[in-house]
């Protein structure tokens, strides 16, 4: 995308230059061949990142499968509950993609009233609700590889100078 920056750019951006970002264990939805392709750097906690996804669902429905959407998790150290949730999001995904897209809205919705003494009920209800296998919903929270892939998005984030989301 040759001239978009964004707003805080770090030492060493080039807004001329296409990044690779690894997005195969990151949510994603729609086709792998949309002639565009929107990779969102969030933070489930971020209160302008749950302002991001309203537009953003505009133009997902507007666009349809002309546009591929990725979500790549990077819950900001100032958010206490961002990672737990993050991990959370990344165990639904893994059992019902769908499932996953419904938890981001139940948490932006709920927002306001999360923390980080509720954050874990919170998700393990929603993964009850929508019939998941919690045997396994658990083991992937614990999973060094669920954790390894938002710390993989996190880490490509920052090396190419994102320093904020959404």
């Amino acid at each position: 995308m040759a001239g978009w920056a964004p707003a805080a750019a770090g030492p060493g951006f080039d807004p001329d230059a296409i990044y690779a970002v690894a997005l195969d264990d990151a949510p994603r939805r729609g086709p792998a061949d949309a002639p565009v392709t929107i990779v969102e750097f969030s933070d489930f906690q971020c209160p302008s990142c749950k302002l991001g996804a309203a537009s953003l669902k505009g133009i997902l429905e507007k666009y349809g499968d002309a546009v591929r959407y990725v979500r790549v998790d990077l819950p900001l150290a100032m958010h206490a509950w961002a990672f737990p949730a993050a991990l959370a999001g990344r165990a639904i995904y893994r059992q019902n993609p769908d499932a996953f897209w419904k938890y981001k809205d139940a948490v932006y919705a709920q927002q306001a009233e999360l923390n980080t003494f509720v954050i874990d009920d919170f998700a393990k209800n929603f993964a009850e609700e929508q019939g998941l296998d919690m045997k396994r919903y658990f083991a992937d929270l614990e999973s060094p590889a669920v954790r390894d892939e938002i710390l993989g998005g996190m880490g490509a984030a920052f090396s190419m100078g994102v320093q904020g989301t959404p």
